[in-house]
């Protein structure tokens, strides 16, 4: 297998490391070389952040700045990280109605790069479960999230 970057892109908080990390254990556990770098962003909450994982048959020992993949979580990333997608690479995003810009449309033709839209909203209302990403009854606080009720409050 020749080498694979991807890079998932989005804000803080919307699980990227925890994406990362098991889509890089799932990927050594079937026996193929994995290198993770995480990119945070300097603000204490929100901003921009990614994760890639470089992947291959042999020892990988840094990530490229060029990748094959680019997984957007969010609008952001997609105008943020388009121009790190190598020639023939794929885009997988979740932002529906997504327009290129004019730039970027130009970027898709000259690169030959795929775009794939994912509906995760639409899948997750089939399957019952809240779109917005928020707990429910939670006050939609990160913070509150696994909070155990002390004598029924």
């Amino acid at each position: 297998m020749p080498r694979i970057s991807v890079k998932i892109v989005g804000a803080s908080g919307q699980g990227l490391n925890s994406i990362g990390a098991i889509v890089a254990k799932g990927l050594k556990r079937s026996g193929y070389c994995v290198f993770g770098y995480r990119e945070y962003p300097s603000l204490i909450k929100g901003g921009h952040a990614s994760y890639q994982l470089d992947v291959s048959n042999e020892r990988v020992r840094s990530t490229e700045t060029k990748v094959n993949v680019l997984v957007a979580l969010n609008h952001h990333g997609l105008e943020l990280n388009m121009e790190e997608l190598k020639e023939g690479g794929i885009v997988l995003h979740v932002t529906p109605g997504w327009q290129f810009p004019e730039r970027h449309q130009k970027l898709i033709k000259e690169r030959s790069l795929r775009v794939l839209y994912f509906p995760v909203d639409d899948i997750l209302t089939r399957l019952g479960g809240n779109p917005s990403g928020r707990c429910k009854g939670s006050g939609d606080s990160p913070g509150a999230w696994g909070r155990r009720h002390v004598n029924g409050v």
